[in-house]
């Protein structure tokens, strides 16, 4: 299996944050504090002032009730909750289908339990996750990343172009406690104290809310990690486990789960070698680097070698 040592990706897509946040247009000297770490990778760049809107979890459902009675996000900011069945990547997309300036994308107690009294989650706690609507490196669609010089970097279609934000239970509480306008549909409230579940736009006092993303894009070096065993009769077929290793924002569960089974089958496979067990084709366990980032590790390398008879994702 020598030439698979021989793949080294590059991925342009590893972004950070600087948003000073959002904060009153009649007051631009008194931005609501936000962690600068928190950054939803992918997202564009820039500055947008407006109204702001709840769209529940974001789903075409919500926007579709928005429109019903009479509410539109077109020209304002979008706060989604996280959950709902519906990825970072398609609420972004969606509130920019529907006329969105920016999307903001918090964790309500409802969905995510958020105990100061226990470990895990809590109201100052963002939850980040890419904006990239499709898997891989986004400069570099259809194509592997690691050799730039033959395929010049294109933007994928699934970039967005408003900037996305996750926020924190608190940000949102602050927000939508000073929203005015229609009332939520029962099914929409959550459970953020002080909240009295309205749709907006407008904010009581007349404000309006300026939302500031910064990210700066830097190549960064991915690692997919290798083993192997050689199969007896078929060698050059190959039957690949893979689980990715890295995690974004708090909490490894998908990696920390999927890694320790990945372990413990390799583990359990070498064994099997040294008491005499030979498998029929070969087998190739593999720690994928960069999957919360849009599964671009495991993406990039299929790119190269797009013909592998059977892979089996662990997670």
């Amino acid at each position: 299996l020598p030439r698979f040592r021989l793949a080294h990706f590059v991925a342009t897509s590893k972004a950070a944050s600087h948003a000073p946040g959002p904060s009153s247009s009649n007051n631009p000297r008194s931005p609501i504090p936000l962690n600068p770490s928190d950054y939803c990778p992918y997202s564009a760049t820039g500055n947008y002032t407006g109204g702001v809107v709840y769209a529940h979890y974001g789903r075409p459902e919500d926007f579709n009730w928005l429109r019903s009675v009479g509410v539109s996000a077109a020209g304002h900011l979008v706060v989604m909750r996280v959950g709902g069945g519906v990825s970072f990547a398609e609420k972004v997309w969606l509130a920019e289908r529907n006329g969105g300036g920016g999307a903001l994308i918090y964790p309500d107690p409802a969905d995510l339990p958020q105990d100061p009294r226990r470990l895990g989650l809590n109201a100052h706690t963002a939850v980040s996750e890419h904006v990239h609507l499709g898997s891989g490196d986004p400069f570099t669609p259809g194509f592997p990343s690691f050799n730039l010089s033959r395929f010049p970097p294109i933007p994928s279609s699934g970039l967005p172009l408003i900037p996305a934000l996750p926020i924190t239970a608190t940000v949102a509480a602050k927000l939508l406690s000073q929203l005015t306008g229609p009332p939520c549909p029962p099914s929409w409230r959550g459970r953020l104290p002080y909240v009295r579940c309205v749709l907006g736009p407008d904010f009581g006092s007349g404000r309006r809310v300026r939302l500031s993303v910064q990210n700066l894009m830097t190549p960064v070096l991915l690692n997919n990690i290798f083993s192997s065993l050689e199969g007896r009769a078929e060698p050059d077929q190959y039957v690949i486990l893979g689980a990715q290793r890295d995690s974004l924002g708090p909490g490894a569960v998908k990696s920390g789960v999927g890694t320790a089974v990945l372990l413990e089958l390799a583990r359990t496979f070498s064994a099997m070698v040294k008491n005499g067990f030979s498998p029929r084709r070969s087998l190739l366990f593999v720690s994928w680097d960069a999957g919360d980032f849009g599964n671009v590790g495991a993406t990039e390398w299929l790119e190269v070698f797009p013909r592998m008879p059977f892979y089996l994702l662990l997670t």
